[in-house]
């Protein structure tokens, strides 16, 4: 990389996301007593140590960045060309919905649950949780819902291993693992750069 990557000046800066506003977090985001909290498309959820990004993606794909090299460790999945958001339930679930119509989900939802302090918490790990109040006897002071396995996003290529390929983002240049130089360009026109360095 040709300087540093900031993951301060990546939280201050506007994500290029088709969002009028994004909505910035930092550690999680909770329902405070409301049915469900949403996630809309540019909406980011920051690691309290500033290494880790969630960023609910105009393309509905929810994912977890590590932002020391930009490298994507957890997601869901594109699931639709636009109009899709993140919603986190007080009955412990998290899906990504279109209009209302469920495209992803966690499976965690429990019907007939109402737990004001269901929250989806960004570990300085990198992993995403969903946790609620503490099960009855515990000594725990919440339990955990679900958890995103560990870093499992590695591009799955036809002909051999990713590729290191430098793209520009955010005003740094950094490299990104992908298939083919198509791939990269696409992936970082996407989430709002260019190919080739800054």
């Amino acid at each position: 990389m040709k300087h540093a990557f900031s993951a301060i000046a990546l939280s201050l800066a506007t994500l290029a996301s088709g969002a009028a506003y994004a909505g910035e977090y930092i550690g999680s985001v909770s329902t405070n007593g409301w049915y469900d909290f949403r996630l809309n498309p540019g909406d980011r959820i920051i690691s309290p140590n500033l290494r880790y990004m969630t960023l609910m993606q105009l393309n509905g794909n929810l994912v977890t960045y590590r932002l020391s090299d930009f490298q994507m460790i957890f997601n869901t999945g594109p699931q639709s060309n636009g109009g899709t958001y993140g919603q986190l339930t007080e009955d412990h679930g998290l899906a990504i919905r279109n209009n209302y119509q469920e495209l992803w989900s966690t499976g965690t939802a429990q019907a007939g649950v109402a737990d004001p302090a269901t929250s989806l918490r960004l570990h300085d790990d990198g992993k995403l949780e969903i946790i609620g109040s503490p099960i009855p006897g515990s000594t725990y002071p919440y339990a955990i819902r679900w958890r995103s396995g560990r870093d499992n996003y590695v591009p799955s290529c036809a002909t051999g291993a990713p590729v290191p390929y430098q793209v520009c983002i955010y005003g740094g240049t950094m490299t990104v693992n992908m298939c083919s130089p198509e791939a990269a360009n696409t992936f970082v026109i996407n989430n709002g750069g260019r190919y080739g360095a800054c």
